[in-house]
């Protein structure tokens, strides 16, 4: 109540009480209600404790808003303990966001005294402040009206609905369609700890996707899960790759059961770390790939059957879903991406984590496939609009392409790090591997049957089985030339190479190669694996 009249967040001049009780009490109503209802904790009754948990995520985030106003108060007002006071119960909570956001506020605010620190009066908090609401899941308006607070001013600036993303800047609202990387690092951060029940009530129920609701509204928030769009009927509009996945895995919704069962106990995988990493793998480059594909798909059939008087004018513009879906939130808006690579989670991110390595980056330090992806979309959003269909499916395609360059390089990484591992081990990166490759396997698959059939021989495996027993230079081949047959893409251009390993030596583009010829040499398809093997070792 006393931060709802210091910061001005009452609904009207009329209403007495503060917009976090009102909707905290709402959100007791409804849970009173809902557990005195007949068996609502009883197994049989899994969406009581589905809605459940939306509304205790409903009411951390409202709990969460004085102890910011608050924060922003003391700091205003140069109150040194209330600052130590509102950090202490604040900062800890920022861990289920951003990385960089997290150390940086940590830094300054915990692990120093407000009072004590000497570079406070220079640090840019008003430049945190949008990343901050973002990350509790509100917007300026919530948090408070008075723009003499520090940093409100610039909060006001930042639109939690159209957040900019690495560059890419939204039309329409699909700021909760990109935090759901922050469902993904929730769900690995949870299960890293052995917190499998939680991990997979976020899961299946979600905390951060929130559908939206009309401002002013004290109606509780309704979240979209991960699991909501892993099984989601939408997926069939991704043709012809939803087939491709599906008749790959034999499994309609392929992803979503790999994700439970890792979470429930009955996987292959036993240790947390393990978990972890084969949840977010399949969450984010399965899952998220997918529905950041059936968006584009989307596109070109509402370009194709659009009015062309009117044109496309959709609530939501799925190209600016797809962007959501590749870049996320935890990017940030600088372009290019974030410069914490701990930060991201999505198609954005591992492009970025292996370009130094692999040398394809560009003199902006981001990756060399971020910065034609951040074109791509662009592209594809004029062609949208401008109804050149015929142009847009080919971007579209394009942008499909030049995703599976970060998961490429990421499975060649892996293969040269798992090289010495024993075969019961334990280490996360096999997990990674496995989830990563599955990502892009149908597609090589549905070219190159023989090359996704040796990669899956080697890279899906059992436990008790051998790791990569061929050597990690011919398993990187591999996976380079699958990459140039399914995407008809150069291979030396676009996935580079490591000091150890070159996944490109030999590879033949076996098409147009639109972007460059091949580097040469016979295909993979045409050797076994005794004669390849023999070459590489001569």
């Amino acid at each position: 109540q006393l931060q709802a009249e210091a910061m001005g967040t009452f609904q009207s001049s009329s209403s007495p009480e503060a917009p976090v009780n009102t909707r905290l009490k709402l959100l007791y109503q409804e849970a009173v209600t809902l557990l005195s209802a007949q068996n609502s904790c009883s197994t049989e009754n899994e969406a009581s404790l589905g809605r459940l948990w939306q509304l205790v995520m409903n009411a951390v985030s409202e709990m969460s808003k004085p102890l910011f106003q608050g924060f922003l108060r003391a700091i205003h007002n140069q109150q040194g303990p209330l600052v130590d006071l509102y950090a202490t119960a604040l900062v800890p909570q920022l861990s289920k966001c951003r990385p960089s956001l997290y150390k940086t506020m940590h830094e300054e605010f915990v692990a120093k005294s407000y009072s004590t620190n000497p570079n406070i009066d220079n640090f840019p908090l008003d430049t945190l402040i949008p990343d901050l609401a973002f990350c509790f899941g509100y917007s300026c308006e919530e948090l408070g009206r008075d723009t003499s607070v520090t940093g409100l001013s610039s909060c006001e600036e930042f639109d939690v609905f159209r957040p900019t993303m690495a560059g890419y800047i939204p039309q329409t609202e699909v700021g909760n369609v990109a935090a759901a990387d922050l469902d993904v690092y929730q769900i690995q951060i949870l299960a890293s700890l052995n917190s499998n029940i939680f991990a997979e009530l976020l899961y299946m129920n979600g905390a951060n996707i929130a559908k939206y609701r009309d401002p002013g509204t004290n109606d509780p928030l309704d979240y979209v899960s991960l699991h909501d769009i892993a099984i989601s009927g939408e997926r069939s509009s991704a043709q012809p790759y939803f087939d491709i996945y599906v008749d790959y895995h034999n499994e309609k919704d392929y992803g979503d059961k790999v994700v439970r069962q890792a979470l429930g106990g009955s996987s292959k995988w036993a240790a947390s770390q393990q978990v972890a990493a084969i949840v977010g793998t399949t969450a984010a480059y399965q899952i998220l790939f997918l529905e950041a594909i059936t968006k584009l798909k989307i596109a070109v059939q509402e370009c194709r059957e659009a009015d062309p008087v009117i044109g496309v004018n959709p609530t939501l513009n799925p190209i600016d879903e797809a962007a959501a879906l590749l870049i996320g939130s935890m990017e940030g808006a600088k372009l290019g991406g974030s410069s914490d690579l701990e930060d991201g989670q999505l198609i954005y991110n591992i492009a970025n984590r292996h370009a130094f390595q692999f040398n394809t980056i560009n003199t902006e330090l981001y990756a060399n496939s971020v910065g034609v992806l951040e074109d791509l979309l662009f592209a594809a959003r004029g062609e949208l609009d401008g109804l050149a269909c015929s142009r847009l499916e080919q971007t579209t395609e394009d942008i499909l392409r030049y995703s599976m360059v970060g998961i490429t390089q990421a499975c060649v990484q892996l293969t040269v790090n798992n090289e010495q591992l024993g075969s019961y081990s334990t280490a996360k990166g096999l997990a990674e591997a496995e989830g990563l490759t599955l990502a892009i396997l149908p597609l090589i698959d549905n070219v190159s049957p023989s090359i996704a059939g040796q990669i899956s021989d080697i890279m899906i495996r059992d436990a008790g089985d051998e790791t990569v027993d061929n050597g990690a230079a011919w398993v990187a081949q591999l996976f380079g030339q699958g990459f140039t047959d399914a995407t008809n893409l150069q291979c030396h251009k676009n996935l580079g190479s490591i000091q150890s390993v070159d996944p490109c030596n030999g590879v033949a583009c076996t098409g147009d190669c639109n972007d460059g010829s091949g580097s040469g040499g016979p295909r993979l398809a045409d050797h076994d694996n005794t004669t390849w093997g023999a070459a590489i070792a001569a």
